[in-house]
């Protein structure tokens, strides 16, 4: 049986590894924006590749997206231990 303080202790760990997840899927939800060249926006190179650049994107997006959402579950579980 686990006191209290150790109860307190892990869901401070657990919130912590829920913090980390949801900024991990943050940096990778949006890491096309953030490595997209300036220089090809808006111009007909860019738009030639993105068929082949979309269903890259979206699996990223995905992935992003859960570990936002599993991150966000575990930071509520971790805040009522």
């Amino acid at each position: 049986m686990t006191t209290r303080i150790e109860s307190k202790m892990n869901g401070k760990i657990i919130s912590a590894i829920g913090i980390a997840m949801a900024t991990i899927g943050t940096v990778v939800t949006l890491w096309t924006i953030l490595h997209t060249n300036p220089k090809t926006v808006g111009t007909w190179g860019e738009l030639e590749n993105r068929n082949k650049e979309f269903p890259k994107e979206q699996c990223k997006a995905r992935a992003g997206y859960f570990l936002i959402v599993i991150g966000g579950f575990l930071q509520i579980v971790g805040l009522f231990m």
